[in-house]
């Protein structure tokens, strides 16, 4: 019982660590993407991104927004101007859309066997 206890004190600790930098890797990329989706003056992609116009806020303020409509108006405009940004946004969107929910639910499983 005590090894179950350390090894998931051990698994939230690193968990927790993962989401932190995943966050923080998804705020860094998206901060790139608003602002290349600004000089570009793209408003319907940076609404399907989940970006709402915020005075005062230097990234405005983030809502949610539907994964295959920011797919689809991405691929549309990589179509239209061959731009990678529109390419790399989009595959990056894929790979990394629901690792944060896989990792929120690893430090509620590691929580539930450490309350054990």
């Amino acid at each position: 019982m005590v090894i179950i206890k350390i090894i998931s004190i051990c698994s939230f600790f690193t968990l927790l660590c993962l989401l932190i930098k995943n966050l923080k890797e998804y705020n860094i990329k998206y901060k790139k993407m608003v602002d290349f989706l600004r000089l570009e003056n793209d408003t319907e992609t940076l609404s399907a991104i989940g970006y709402k116009e915020f005075y005062g806020e230097e990234y405005g303020l983030r809502k949610s927004f539907s994964l295959s409509n920011a797919f689809d108006k991405l691929e549309l405009k990589y179509k239209q101007t061959k731009k990678n940004e529109y390419k790399d946004y989009k595959s990056y969107l894929k790979q990394n859309a629901h690792k944060p929910i896989l990792l929120v639910l690893g430090l509620f499983i590691s929580l539930i066997f450490l309350t054990v």
